[in-house]
């Protein structure tokens, strides 16, 4: 049985992002901390608006500047902060 493609505005996970590009997942994770992909963040969980992706792919792998209609930015780039050095008692 095959998995049915994701409707248009779907939220992807990483693994599907990675079987979609044929890429590990750790590779779509790395792209995620560069800051080169568009990403929602849910929590402690990042997912990928499929019309995002796609927009991504088609001006070849840079993030559009614009803003949508509605104002709010098409996609949201992830940064990552270090935690400092836990105390050693």
């Amino acid at each position: 049985m095959t998995a049915a493609a994701p409707a248009r505005g779907n939220l992807l996970t990483a693994e599907e992002v990675a079987a979609r590009w044929q890429v590990s997942r750790s590779q779509v994770y790395a792209l995620v901390r560069s800051g080169k992909i568009p990403t929602v963040v849910i929590g402690r969980y990042y997912r990928f608006r499929l019309d995002a992706l796609e927009e991504w792919e088609l001006a070849g792998g840079t993030l559009p500047a614009r803003e949508s209609p509605s104002g709010i930015a098409p996609s949201a780039t992830v940064t990552h902060r270090q935690r400092p050095p836990r105390a050693v008692s």
